[in-house]
């Protein structure tokens, strides 16, 4: 029943094809065409037939012998191979020089010109296309193809492949097929081929009447289709005749053996049956036909009464490609022409056809192309936005038990991922930025090993990776793995991502025990970058299957996820910075480590939630050997502490009723009644009008000539004695009570004059830690932190992170008297045993973007509503903007006038905080940017002020900036 409907369907566009538009060059005016060929000779119109192989990575014999073909046979086109796009274009000027008339030139280019040349990117391959079911996208990677084929000189790109990859063991087509469903494959060639032609690069639709159902490489042998006429014409012919009702421009046809067709044997390139009678006259394509590769063995084994050429030509093929022999096959046309086997008349049809072709490509007009600044046109930012669209598009959710992803915060404990092949680099340390994950790779000699560490992870992946060079790769899954995966899953929750074709998990048992699998097509960066968004609930997942994956996963099958407000990733031109401006980024931050502003950095760009640039540059000091500064290296953050752990601390007070903003110190502070700070609203201390002294250096009277005063410290841990101010370096418990005591008995200067000062600080702690039973670090931690994800914000770091990883601050000599690596750096939170309101807080740059985030969102992060919108927007606010003041409620706004914490080119709306030792936290709700700046600039000495000389912080903020206007 489904053939005879199809069948109706296809022959009712048959009926049609006297209405359909004819081959997309015939609408031009013919004239140029008809004047050419008026002028040509018997033998300038033979050469016209004739496309033969180039490559521009061959000795200067190959090129003395294409210019033979084209001066003694005047051949009418090239298809180039492989090579680099510099050689091909100076080839092609060289040899477009010599013919009298211009050649069409050609590529295999069905993933752009990267399927031939080196040093390019590829787009996204048919079947990543296939598993979006969006012609946008198919159109978007059409006209990149084309895009790039113009800039080479190339006028035809032999795609799209339109057959229907409805064998699972075919070895050449499969991942180059849009997929097996001919409504959908027929969809998404015409939009790639729309996208080409767009551009007036000719599409060719491949390989007619169709090579998806068979299990041989035409390249080898003949392949054998073995359905019948019907199931063809209903199935595999429908994208052609809907390809060629929309006007594509040729198509060519395949060698196969199809006894339905042509019951003689004779290869469908060289059937009259198959060409004139089916594709020209059923049809009615009057496109250009060309044949495949006719020295491929599934033309050169087939036993002919005549010439290959002539065969094909007397068939209907209008282009004979890459002919073995072109003088004998001349020599045979021009006798079949003389005797009258081939009429004049046919050949002039089809040398008219070609001119027109090439006047519709621009060749009446040709000009040379410029070879300047090839490689970047060539590889430009777009690709990256195509492959990163498409994969989002593309990642297909097979299984899902127990909605097993995204994987949303609060994460109750580390990854292990297991790797085979050839994962990203780049994508494996996003992960772990993410989540943290330990990534091995997978070894069946220690298979037993991990099985019995894997109580020590929460989460297991095994994570795929098959080259990402092309579509013909094979990945076998190691059945040492399957078993692995089997045996792991009795214990952990398995996912298992594979990043390679559907096809490689046909058949595998170890399905049935994965919690979840994801499939994404192909291996790249981008790819890397769309999966993690929706592993992690930043997207959602929304692929579908474009073939069967026996036994249990049809055609359209793929699981659905929500998207969740979580920190993403995309490239910088989706999220609509210019590119290449927003990488000028790198040479600021170098520079800043040339002029020793810092030994090294971290920079993030987030827009939208997504982050578009993350470097880490230079090490963690200028010593030789130094490590380098990587994602993981975590940073004091300084005064960044304050809108990271104060601010969200009182907002939670506030927005539930245990305090107020304008109440006063003493309404929550008994130790403070009696005093002058009694009377100190918070909205004034959060604002710096409160008339506190800037800073107390209270360690300074706990030490005498480098020598600690008696009764303040101790070099070992006890219980007088409990709070680690550095290595072997603990100050007494009461120690706290005399700051607080000095904070009381200092002078207040003149109320409402803005002075910054970090004394307030200290007593906001004390009020939130008596208001809520709790200490700042611990409900920090419980309520915001690990409810956002934000692992490595922490106070102490050094409870539970590697020193190793820890950016070093100053060598202290004037205190602690050693390198302080690891500790906070400021000395007053140091000696309240590192947790202070002011300072004291680490972090990397990816979890203190989550923070941002969170306020930019509107308090929600994931499926958390951690703080009331309307209290974010009151605390970002400038409360005092006519007195001159322009702070928020602890938050740092953008300056009134002249110089200040930002480059002055972004909203006011915009708030963050910069920090003593290197740091700027900024985020701007009206463009949606967050931009983090890490770096231990007081390092080796507090006094290098070079970070601030060189504004190296607002530089890089500006680049930001510009490159979004631009």
């Amino acid at each position: 029943m489904y053939i005879r409907a199809q069948l109706f369907i296809w022959l009712l566009l048959l009926t049609a094809k006297a209405q359909h538009p004819k081959a997309v060059f015939w609408y031009e005016d013919q004239r140029w065409a008809d004047s050419v060929l008026s002028t040509m000779s018997l033998e300038q119109k033979i050469g016209q037939l004739y496309m033969v192989a180039a490559y521009s990575n061959k000795d200067e014999k190959h090129f003395k012998e294409l210019r033979q073909m084209i001066e003694k046979y005047h051949i009418g086109g090239l298809i180039f191979f492989q090579g680099t796009p510099v050689k091909q274009v100076e080839m092609t000027n060289a040899l477009q020089q010599i013919s009298k008339i211009p050649l069409m030139v050609a590529m295999d280019a069905e993933w752009g010109a990267a399927m031939r040349l080196k040093t390019l990117s590829e787009l996204p391959w048919a079947m990543t296309i296939g598993a979006t079911a969006d012609t946008l996208i198919a159109f978007e990677v059409g006209r990149e193809i084309a895009r790039q084929c113009r800039r080479l000189g190339v006028h035809i790109n032999f795609g799209p492949v339109a057959d229907l990859n409805t064998n699972p063991y075919n070895p050449i087509i499969n991942a180059r097929s849009f997929g097996e469903d001919p409504a959908q494959v027929a969809m998404l060639a015409q939009a790639y081929a729309h996208g080409q032609q767009r551009l007036r690069i000719l599409a060719c639709a491949k390989h007619f009447p169709g090579h998806g159902d068979t299990k041989d490489d035409s390249h080898l042998t003949l392949p054998t289709v073995i359905q019948s006429a019907d199931r063809i014409k209903s199935t595999e012919l429908s994208p052609f005749v809907q390809l060629a009702n929309a006007g594509i421009g040729s198509i060519m046809v395949a060698h196969l053996n199809i006894p339905s067709l042509d019951d003689s044997g004779t290869p469908s390139s060289l059937s009259t049956k198959v060409i004139n009678d089916l594709l020209i006259k059923q049809m009615g394509f009057d496109g250009l036909v060309f044949t495949d590769a006719l020295n491929m063995k599934g033309a050169t084994s087939a036993r002919l009464r005549e010439n290959i050429d002539l065969t094909a030509l007397l068939a209907g093929v209008d282009v004979l490609l890459m002919s073995e022999n072109v003088p004998a096959g001349v020599a045979a046309i021009k006798a079949a022409i003389e005797s009258g086997k081939l009429p004049q008349e046919v050949l002039n049809q089809k040398v008219k056809k070609i001119l027109q072709a090439k006047y519709w490509m621009g060749l009446h007009d040709y000009k040379p192309v410029p070879t300047e600044q090839l490689d970047q046109d060539l590889n430009s930012k777009e690709i990256d936005n195509i492959r990163f669209k498409t994969a989002i598009k593309a990642n297909t959710l097979l299984i899902n038990r127990g909605k097993t992803l995204p994987i949303l915060p609060p994460y109750k404990g580390k990854a292990l991922m297991l790797t085979s092949g050839e994962p990203d680099s780049v994508m494996l340390t996003y992960f772990n930025t993410i989540l943290p994950t330990e990534v091995k790779q997978f070894d069946s000699s220690s298979t037993l090993y991990i099985l019995n560490t894997l109580w020590r992870y929460e989460y297991v992946f095994i994570l795929t990776a098959p080259s990402g060079k092309n579509p013909w790769v094979k990945f076998k899954v190691p059945e040492s793995l399957n078993r692995f995966i089997t045996l792991a899953s009795l214990q952990n929750p398995v996912i298992w991502i594979h990043m390679g074709n559907p096809y490689d998990l046909m058949n595998n048992e170890a399905l049935k025990h994965t919690s979840a699998v994801v499939v994404t097509y192909q291996n790249n960066l981008e790819t890397g970058m769309a999966l993690l968004n929706q592993v992690f609930g930043h997207s959602s997942f929304s692929g579908t299957l474009p073939v069967r994956i026996l036994p249990d996963f049809p055609v359209g099958y793929g699981l659905q996820t929500p998207s969740y407000p979580v920190i993403g990733f995309a490239t910088p031109n989706i999220a609509g910075f210019n590119q290449s401006l927003l990488y000028s980024i790198d040479k600021i931050a170098l520079d800043g480590i040339g002029y020793g502003a810092y030994p090294g950095c971290q920079v993030l760009v987030a827009r939208n939630g997504q982050i578009v640039y993350y470097k880490t540059f230079g090490n963690l000091t200028y010593s030789k050997g130094s490590p380098p500064v990587s994602p993981e290296t975590l940073y004091d953050l300084a005064s960044v502490t304050k809108i990271a752990a104060s601010v969200p601390a009182i907002m939670h007070l506030v927005q539930n009723g245990k305090i107020s903003l304008d109440g006063k110190i003493g309404d929550y502070l008994p130790q403070s009644r009696g005093t002058n700070k009694e009377h100190l609203a918070i909205r004034d201390i959060l604002t710096h009008r409160a008339g506190l002294q800037a800073w107390i250096p209270f360690y300074q009277a706990t030490v005498s000539q480098k020598v600690w005063r008696p009764g303040v410290y101790s070099t070992v841990r006890t219980f007088e004695y409990p709070y680690q101010v550095a290595d072997s370096m603990f100050i007494s418990r009461n120690y706290k009570d005399t700051i607080l005591k000095k904070i009381f008995e200092s002078p207040l200067g003149e109320h409402g004059k803005y002075l910054y000062s970090d004394l307030g600080y200290y007593l906001l702690k004390e009020i939130f830690e008596q208001t809520s039973n709790q200490t700042l670090d611990q409900w920090l931690y419980a309520n915001v932190y690990q409810k956002i994800g934000a692992n490595t914000l922490s106070f102490n770091p050094l409870t539970k992170f590697d020193r190793h990883r820890i950016a070093p601050t100053e060598w202290d000599q004037s205190f602690r008297n050693q390198l302080i690596q690891g500790y906070v750096h400021d000395q007053g939170a140091a000696m309240l045993g590192g947790v202070a309101g002011h300072a004291g807080l680490f972090g990397n740059a990816v979890d203190l973007a989550r923070m941002m985030l969170l306020y930019t969102n509107g308090g929600i992060y994931a499926n958390h509503q951690i703080f009331d919108s309307l209290m974010i927007k009151e605390f970002i606010r400038c409360q005092y903007c006519a007195e001159g003041n322009r702070r928020g409620i602890g938050f740092d706004k953008p300056q009134l006038s002249g110089q200040g914490p930002t480059c002055g080119c972004l909203s006011f709306e915009s708030f963050g905080h910069t920090g003593f030792t290197g740091t700027l936290a900024w985020a701007d709700p009206e463009e949606k940017i967050v931009y983090i700046f890490l770096s231990n600039r007081v390092h080796p000495d507090a006094t290098n002020e070079k970070l601030l000389r060189g504004a190296y912080r607002t530089r890089i903020q500006q680049v930001i900036y510009d490159a979004l206007k631009q």
